[in-house]
């Protein structure tokens, strides 16, 4: 399994020798999904939780998205699309590893006729893929056809490939029995997403302690992976929620991840889901949700997660398009696993959230990211990095480069530390550190739409935003204003007119 590496910022916490092995309660490969955890242990655990100090204590129609990407002038950043990723090889960076292996989901008795129940195939299939696993690996095809099944667990050296025409669908909410409820997140210490029992449901596709994985289509639009949301998004609007909802992809613990040429949509909660885990690839996606009435449907969250690339990639969700994360509050300081070494190239982000943010969950830091050549639109905030004084942790090195903003955005760049949603799992005596938002570069950054207020800087008295760099950073109409407290910086080519702490003057607040 993947162990957590030690930090390298000076900004990191240490982290605790609890956390040096992954929880018991991470299910094998081959794991049942219909098995849950017992209602008695379940109880234990959270009487656990709630004694033990150590986490207490330290919507609308659904986007037609185009064709195509669109692309922006490719001098803006002079790279080819595989170069400059955070990537250690192991898997090449444009061909995926050749399996020795095939097999047809039909070989193990499933049917894809949108009403069969294929959850015992799938189980089969991934068993057999275990089998391969020190063999060469395993390569399973999905048909052309409507593939109705319960989670299920993938396992390593293992290659999904879902044909021209081909879905993946999940059981839906009526048939939450069909869906294993997990303990917490060791970074989160609770449920997330409205809920905060401590439990959660399993995702749809699971990836635990597995490395070299590929899940790919043969064509993006219609090779689907559908995570049936709409009973789940329902129950959460009308507030009978009570355990967090599954994601549609999650990864955790795990090394070597390939997603590729195909569409996510309509996942209970969060679409895809990177945690703990190093060495991902997601390019070619589509990833879909209906903008309004489907909540916390973010598409893109690596967490915890290091060495990260996505590219080429249409995001329209419910949510944030893209959230990098790293933990909530003390149980993320506690945890003390950053992500760094993350790459967005060439995506386009609808959303009536935030496009393309950095938080709020980011108390085991973030640091080394790079967003360039790509679209931040919708109705929402177009760039975003949000904390509070009770997260901690840190954001660091961060750049957005060759970026344009459009729509009815509500602001355009934004950063604040006044986000609110504590932990319930911290106590009175959880006073961290206040956050460090430090080196964040905004370069090349055109906004075409109309916010009255298009930036948006708020740090705190207690820690200033520092190192806070604008070039070449405008509004179409040379309009809207700045507004700014607790925030230094320098500012070049920027219209309209910056606030003066990025003028070099000691003004705290500038309108």
């Amino acid at each position: 399994p993947l162990r957590p590496s030690p930090p390298l910022s000076p900004h990191s916490r240490p982290i605790p020798l609890s956390f040096l092995m992954p929880p018991l309660w991470a299910p094998s490969p081959a794991l049942p999904s219909a098995l849950a955890l017992p209602l008695l242990p379940m109880l234990l655990l959270l009487l656990l939780l709630s004694s033990t100090p150590l986490l207490a204590r330290a919507d609308g129609p659904l986007v037609t998205p185009p064709r195509e990407i669109r692309r922006l002038p490719k001098a803006a950043s002079g790279k080819s699309e595989d170069e400059d990723l955070f990537w250690d090889f192991r898997l090449h960076p444009t061909i995926a590893p050749e399996r020795k292996h095939t097999a047809d989901i039909r070989s193990f008795g499933a049917v894809g006729d949108n009403s069969t129940l294929n959850t015992a195939a799938f189980e089969a299939a991934m068993k057999a893929a275990e089998a391969y696993g020190t063999d060469g690996g395993m390569s399973l095809i999905i048909p052309s056809g409507v593939w109705l099944t319960a989670p299920f667990n993938l396992t390593s050296h293992l290659t999904i490939h879902l044909n021209k025409g081909a879905t993946i669908l999940a059981a839906g909410e009526d048939r939450r029995d069909l869906w294993s409820v997990l303990p917490p997140l060791p970074s989160y210490g609770t449920g997330r997403g409205g809920t905060h029992i401590p439990f959660r449901y399993c995702p749809f596709v699971g990836g635990f302690n597995v490395t070299d994985i590929v899940i790919e289509g043969e064509d993006k639009h219609t090779s689907v992976i559908d995570g049936n949301g709409w009973g789940w998004w329902n129950k959460r609007q009308q507030g009978k929620q009570d355990i967090t909802r599954g994601r549609l992809v999650e990864f955790l613990w795990s090394d070597g991840i390939v997603i590729q040429n195909l569409t996510l949509q309509n996942s209970p909660f969060w679409t895809t889901h990177f945690v703990y885990s190093a060495n991902i690839l997601a390019r070619d996606l589509m990833i879909l949700a209906p903008t309004h009435g489907a909540p916390n449907t973010d598409g893109f969250d690596p967490d915890s997660s290091e060495n990260v690339n996505l590219l080429n990639t249409f995001i329209s969700t419910g949510d944030d398009g893209v959230a990098i994360k790293s933990g909530w509050d003390c149980a993320g300081a506690m945890y003390g696993r950053p992500t760094r070494n993350v790459l967005i190239r060439n995506i386009t982000a609808i959303s009536n959230a935030g496009s393309i943010s950095i938080g709020s969950e980011m108390s085991g830091g973030v640091e080394n990211i790079l967003v360039e050549d790509s679209f931040a639109l919708g109705d929402g905030d177009g760039l975003h990095i949000k904390s509070s004084i009770l997260r901690g942790g840190y954001v660091v090195n961060v750049t957005f480069n060759n970026i344009v903003i459009d729509g009815e955005k509500k602001i355009a760049l934004r950063m604040n530390e006044d986000y609110t949603s504590p932990n319930p799992t911290c106590d009175s005596s959880w006073h961290p550190d206040p956050p460090v938002i430090d080196s964040i570069t905004f370069r090349n950054i055109r906004i075409l739409g109309h916010p009255s207020t298009p930036f948006k800087f708020l740090g705190l008295a207690e820690k200033n935003m520092t190192n806070i760099k604008l070039y070449n950073v405008s509004t179409v109409d040379k309009q809207g204003n700045f507004l700014c407290e607790y925030v230094t910086g320098t500012a070049t080519g920027v219209v309209p007119t910056p606030c003066d702490s990025f003028l070099d003057s000691p003004s705290k607040r500038h309108h």
